[in-house]
This record gives C-alpha cells, sequence and structure tokens, in this order.
C-alpha cells in the first residue's frame, strides 16, 4: 500500500485495558500533507521504525503496527514512558544537568543517531516550508530534527531517537573517510531547528538562492552531493552543550541573530560550562 500522507501530528498514548500497556499512536493527517509534501516522508518514518524492529534496536521505537483511515496514517510504536529529554532538562536544577546524567545521556544519544545513519539515513529535516494554497501561504514547522525534544526516555532510563518523518537518505560513501552525503535536492530547503541547525544547512541554502538569484532556477540531480551526517553530529554537540550549560550555544533574541552567530562559530561560542567536577 503506498504512503503518500505527509504533515505529522503529536503522538498521542492510547492504552490497552487487556495488557496495562502503553503505546504511542502516531497520527499523520492527509489534510496537511500539502504543505509539506516534498519535504516530509511518512514513507522514511515507516521504513525507519520497521526497521528498528527488524534489527531489534534499543535506539528507536518499534513498529508495532502502521494502519490508513480515510484521512490519516497511524503508526503505532512502543511508548518512552518518561516522556523527553527537554522535560528532563526542564526539570532540572538550573535547567541544566549535572555530569554523571551527561555522562549517562551523551553516549546514548551518540549511538541512536550512529544506528540511524547506519540504516542509511541522516535525521536532519525541514523546519520551514511554504506555500501558495488557496491564496494563502501557510506556514508549517516540523519539529523534526536532533534535539532534547526528539530523545525520549524509555521505562528504564534508556534515550530512544524519535521523529523520522523527514530523515534523508544517505548516498553510499565516495571518499577513503567513509564519509557519506545527502543528494543535493534534500538540501535545498532550509531546515532544523534555529539553536541546532548546522552551518553547512545555512551555507547550502544560502548558495541555492544565490543560484536561483543568478540563473533565475537551481536545480540538483539526486547524485549530486550535499551536506552529510555532520549536520546531526553538529545539531548533538548544541544539544550536548544546552545539556550541560542550561542555554543553547547560540541563543539570540531573533533567528537572524541566531543564525548569524552559527556562521561565525569559530569565534562566538561563549565559554558557559562550569569546570567544576563536583557537577
Amino acid at each position: 500500500m503506498p504512503f503518500t500522507l505527509a504533515s505529522a501530528f503529536r503522538k498521542q498514548l492510547p492504552l490497552s485495558f487487556e495488557t496495562s500497556v502503553c503505546f504511542a499512536d502516531h497520527i499523520c493527517c492527509d489534510a496537511h500533507s500539502v504543505v509539506t509534501r516534498q519535504h516530509c516522508f511518512v514513507q522514511s518514518e515507516r521504513d525507519i521504525l520497521l526497521r528498528a524492529t527488524i534489527t531489534n534496536t534499543p535506539w528507536a521505537p518499534h513498529l508495532l503496527c502502521a494502519f490508513q483511515t480515510t484521512d490519516a496514517l497511524h503508526l503505532v510504536m512502543d511508548c518512552a514512558e518518561r516522556g523527553s529529554l527537554w522535560q528532563t532538562l526542564e526539570s532540572a536544577a538550573d535547567n541544566r544537568l549535572a555530569e554523571s546524567d551527561l555522562r549517562w545521556w551523551v553516549p546514548q544519544a551518540v549511538s541512536a543517531i550512529g544506528w540511524c545513519h547506519s540504516q542509511g539515513f541522516a535525521h536532519r529535516c525541514v523546519i520551514l516550508a511554504g506555500i501558495d494554497c488557496a491564496d494563502m501561504f501557510v506556514i508549517i514547522r516540523a519539529p523534526r530534527d536532533i534535539k532534547p525534544h526528539n530523545f525520549v526516555v524509555t521505562r528504564n532510563a534508556r534515550l530512544q531517537l524519535i521523529d523520522f518523518g523527514c530523515a534523508a537518505p544517505l548516498l553510499p560513501a565516495q571518499s577513503k573517510d567513509g564519509r557519506r552525503a545527502i543528494p543535493k535536492p534534500y538540501c535545498l530547503v532550509p531546515c532544523g531547528t534555529c539553536d541546532y541547525i548546522s552551518p553547512e544547512i545555512l551555507q547550502a541554502h544560502e548558495d541555492a538562492l544565490f543560484a536561483a538569484e543568478m540563473n533565475g532556477e537551481y536545480e540538483a540531480n539526486m547524485h549530486d552531493e550535499g551536506y552529510g551526517c555532520e549536520t546531526d553530529w553538529w545539531s548533538l554537540g548544541a544539544v550536548i552543550y544546552e545539556l550541560a550549560a542550561g542555554v543553547a550555544p547560540f541563543f539570540a533574541p531573533d533567528i537572524k541573530q541566531t543564525y548569524s552567530l552559527i556562521v561565525e562559530h569559530e569565534v562566538n561560542i561563549s565559554p558557559r560550562v562550569s569546570t567544576n567536577p563536583s557537577r
């Protein structure tokens, strides 16, 4: 059965009264697919969650079943009952985690992202899309990329990476260092939450805008290489900084200033993390 639905809503957590087991039902609504159909792919999310089940990985929820109604696609998966890493951060003293907590969470986050890459996908994703629809310009914000909100905590305090709906496929490695890139057409739209977005994504978008302005349009072949997995690792670095310092490394009052700080990152990171070993 083809999956053509797109924009995913928040998860709902229905309870199975027969077994007292909680499941997550990821509802993807067809009515909103038009505004993100070029950038978000429910098929990718289904495939990755299915791979999590087949490989029995601990780093992503396992897909239990998928079914389609007249207006929505439902992905039923394991539920992470202890909420997100963001909720853990918000409840922590000074909105930052102790070093002992970082030693527990960070290696798991690395393993979760590494598993996603091993399945042939980069997690990075569209944050902003616009379309002229019935004389209305619709803005969709898709909260999917590497950030504290998209790491969830299971009952046994293990991290899992979620929200793969706009994950991008990786091309086979072409260089000796094994680097795998994302096909360039996936790199033409700015993606990622502003506090965690990588300079490679910002540069790719700027290059596309410049080429379009000079040539009237910009096209790329699916075999052309764009940025790669480094975007996920950059975002994880920003997450780790926020977990330790209580604030994102390039936080600013407005998005434009945040982007400017990221582009000039080599001179803009503030040493906000305490070196006190007691933490």
